[in-house]
């Protein structure tokens, strides 16, 4: 099947599963709506190049709100599950089977030390991934990076959702690594982590300057820096989350 081809078949509601199953939850809309269309590629129902429904006909689908479904739209283009073609609409990536299916073995864990062994996991192979990236990045790979901290700093200033641009910083970076199987294997931890860390709020300024760092330290190709500023990114989310469970609600930094 041609590009063209597959960017013409457009995904039916008439074959998802009915719309009672569909309605998202409470817990969170956004990452409820993204949890819906991740089991939908899981089970199959959205196929590689297949185009989404309209944002109307999501919005029925899910029961939920416009601003929910573009948040979760935009979140599932940073993670690769989706791709945006402007003026046409958007389409499940030809990865987005292998992301889903590496997320959905991870969903069953949900109790504090699977999350904190989930996330030590995560850091050592961000880590690794970065240090290939550094010594195999191109050119036009750094010069992405860098032009995603700009579009950063402009997100900030303009008060948008953070989320897409933070995961686009991670997503850029591993993906200079240049090995396939690490860059599968890391996809999978994005939704299970969106998942645990949806009600954990911090200051977005305090957000963008740590992935900020990394953009720096990577443009640099700075291995120490680098290393310092995943762990140090780390620490603080494992610090937001542990204090969000003590407390029983939702975390927020004074400053946000």
């Amino acid at each position: 099947m041609s590009a063209d081809e597959q960017l013409s078949r457009q995904a039916s509601l008439n074959n998802w599963p009915d719309q009672e199953l569909l309605a998202v939850q409470s817990k969170g809309l956004a990452q409820g709506t993204i949890e819906r269309i991740i089991e939908l590629v899981e089970d199959d129902i959205l196929r590689p190049g297949d185009k989404l429904p309209s944002e109307k006909q999501l919005m029925r689908a899910f029961r939920v709100g416009r601003s929910s479904v573009r948040e979760a739209l935009r979140s599932l283009v940073a993670m690769q599950i989706l791709e945006s073609h402007p003026g046409k609409g958007y389409f499940v990536s030809q990865i987005a089977p292998s992301i889903a299916a590496i997320s959905g073995a991870r969903s069953g864990l949900t109790k504090e030390a699977d999350i904190s062994a989930m996330m030590e996991a995560r850091e050592q192979l961000e880590i690794t991934m970065t240090r290939l990236a550094i010594a195999r990045a191109t050119k036009e790979e750094m010069d992405r990076i860098v032009g995603i901290g700009a579009e950063l700093r402009e997100a900030v200033a303009g008060d948008c959702e953070m989320l897409p641009y933070t995961m686009r910083v991670h997503l850029a970076i591993v993906a200079a690594s240049q090995n396939p199987v690490l860059l599968d294997i890391f996809h999978g931890f994005l939704p299970w982590i969106m998942a645990h860390f949806e009600a954990v709020k911090v200051s977005r300024i305090q957000d963008a300057d740590m992935h900020l760092s990394l953009i720096e330290a990577f443009a640099s190709r700075d291995e120490k820096a680098c290393v310092a500023a995943i762990q140090e990114h780390q620490r603080f989310w494992k610090e937001a989350h542990s204090t969000t469970l003590q407390q029983g609600c939702t975390f927020r930094d004074d400053s946000c």
